[in-house]
Order: structure tokens, then C-alpha cells, then sequence
């Protein structure tokens, strides 16, 4: 059964899905630009996951050098793969490092190289995108499609059919729970990102999104499978 995303009703979102690429601290690779002469080895836990898709993909769309090693359970046994300097580096998602793994950046025993957000890192705004390397605006719609979990954060929506002021409703209260002091509080103190997303602005990108056109899909499919 397949569900038309436009038909949703969105409710709001909050926080990013950023994802990040990042090297060891001492790693011949100094930055991102280094990737297209230089290769970089990165830890890989499977098909379909971040750490294997992501370095595969920007290999394939933007001419990057990452060469994968696959065979990791997981991030965890990848980073302790990358301190024993088996790895250079790894792609995953930018949470884990400002919390449970956060020591790794305030030693500076690893340093950010990419990201896949359209807009600056708040905390190291002098890390590129992934979009700035895009040579066109294929290449551009591309990037934006395979990871657009970055703009939908973490999406709420309701289903099709829910009355008007219900819908409102739930908005509101979406809204006014990430507005408490006591939950931005406890999302600062864990280094969360509960930054609130307006119903309006995922109607937009969903809006954008479905004017993909096919061949820009079929493509995508062949690059992330």
C-alpha cells in the first residue's frame, strides 16, 4: 500500500537528522577537499545503513574518494575501530557526538569534515555541506532527496480526515511543548536539537520533493540502492 505524503496532515517537527563525516586526529586527510585526491578509509556496518550509504553516495554523486570496510556490528564497534587507527574515519549521525560520544570532539580526538545540512553547523559553522560541493542543480535536487531526513527532523503528523480544529489543536500543543523552558532545559543540558519546525514549512519541502522527476529517482536509485 502506498501513502501519498501530501495527503498527510503535518503537525510540526523538531531537531535535524544531520548526518556527519568525520577523521581521526590523525588522519592525512585534513578536509573535505582532501576527499577528491586522497582517499579516506571509513567504517561501514551494511548495506542500507548511514555509515555505508552515505560515503557510497557522495562517491558516486560528487567524485569523493571514500573507500568503505565493511564488517562492523555497529557505530560503536566502528569508533573503536578508528581509535586503533584500523579506520581513518566514519559517517554517521551528528547526535551521537554531541552526546553520548561527545568527548571525541571536546578532546579533539576527532574533527568534522562534512555535513549534510543546507545550513551551517551552529557549533563548527566552518564545516562545508555536501551541498557545496554539488557541481549543478541535478546534482543539487539529488543530494536534497537522499537526505532529506535532515530537514524533516523528527516529522509528527496525523492521518488524513482529522477535523480542522483538532488539527489545530494538536498543533499548538506541538508547538507549545517544544517552547517549555523545563524541556529546552533538559534538550540543552543533553545536547539535543528540539528546535521547533512550523506544520507550514514540511507542507513546502514535501511539496518541493514530489517534483522530482523520475529520471533524478531512477538515478538516485542506482546510486543508493
Amino acid at each position: 500500500m502506498k501513502a501519498d505524503p501530501q495527503q498527510f496532515q503535518w503537525i510540526g517537527s523538531s531537531g535535524t537528522n544531520t548526518v556527519v563525516c568525520y577523521v581521526r586526529s590523525g588522519s592525512p586527510v585534513g578536509s573535505a577537499r582532501d576527499l577528491f585526491s586522497r582517499e579516506l578509509i571509513v567504517g561501514g556496518i551494511g548495506s542500507g545503513s548511514t555509515q555505508s550509504a552515505v560515503p557510497t553516495a557522495l562517491n558516486r554523486l560528487l567524485g569523493m574518494r571514500f573507500k568503505v570496510v565493511e564488517g562492523y556490528k555497529g557505530n560503536a564497534d566502528a569508533l573503536v575501530a578508528m581509535e586503533r587507527a584500523e579506520i581513518d574515519g566514519l559517517c554517521s549521525g551528528y547526535s551521537p557526538l554531541l552526546t553520548t560520544h561527545a568527548s571525541l570532539l571536546s578532546e579533539k580526538r576527532v574533527r568534522l569534515i562534512l555535513h549534510s545540512g543546507r545550513s551551517k553547523l551552529e557549533s563548527h559553522p566552518d564545516v562545508p555541506s555536501f551541498f557545496d560541493f554539488a557541481k549543478d542543480d541535478r546534482a543539487r535536487a539529488m543530494l536534497r532527496f537522499l537526505f532529506s531526513s535532515d530537514e524533516f527532523g523528527r516529522p509528527y503528523f496525523a492521518p488524513p480526515g482529522v477535523p480542522p480544529d483538532r488539527l489545530a489543536g494538536l498543533r499548538n500543543a506541538f508547538k507549545a511543548a517544544l517552547a517549555d523552558p523545563a524541556l529546552q532545559a533538559e534538550a540543552s543540558k543533553l545536547q539535543l536539537d528540539m528546535r521547533y519546525r512550523p506544520p507550514d514549512a514540511l507542507e513546502a519541502f514535501v511539496r518541493d520533493l514530489t517534483t522530482t522527476s523520475a529520471d533524478v529517482i531512477r538515478e538516485i536509485q542506482e546510486i543508493a540502492p
